[in-house]
This record gives structure tokens, sequence and C-alpha cells, in this order.
């Protein structure tokens, strides 16, 4: 059975971002979170993978000719990227 999840950083960045912005907890805006919250950019191309991060960018590129529902998975695992790996300080854009 795998273990259940307890690294807070996601829900801290939602905390955060539902403090700003307000709005439903659920779905989360990924999107929003991403441009809005942390300053990145969210540009759907056509691609051979779901998606990417290009932290020195601060893009998150996805793949638009998967559905939507992909397509927040994949923001949201880039974003995950982002904030335990490529951003000093993800409460900061």
């Amino acid at each position: 059975m795998p273990e259940p999840y307890t690294d807070p950083k996601a829900h801290d960045l939602r905390r955060r971002y539902l403090d700003v912005y307000g709005g439903a907890e659920f779905p989360v805006a990924v999107a929003s979170i991403a441009e809005d919250l942390l300053g990145l950019e969210v540009e759907h191309v056509e691609m051979e993978c779901s998606g990417m991060l290009l932290p020195a960018e601060r893009r998150i590129l996805v793949n638009a000719s998967e559905p939507d529902t992909r397509q927040r998975f994949t923001v949201a695992h880039e974003l995950g990227h982002w904030v335990c790996q490529s951003s000093r300080d993800p409460q900061r854009p």
C-alpha cells in the first residue's frame, strides 16, 4: 500500500492562492496558480510529450492535443517540479 501524501508544499501553495484570490477550493485552479500567483506562463502547444517545465524561461509547456483533464494534471505536475526543484522561494514570482 502506498504511503499517505505528507509533503505540505502543494497544500500550502493552494491555501496561499485561496487567501489571495479566493474562489472555490476544488477544482484547484492550477493554471491560475502558475500564472497569477507564481508568475509562470502556461503555453498550450503541439508536442510529443504531455508537457515540460522551462525554469529559466518561467514557462510550462502543455500538449494542446491532450484532453483538458490531462492538461490540468500536467500543469499541476510541472508546478510540483517548480515548487520542489526550481524555485528557491515558491511563494514569490
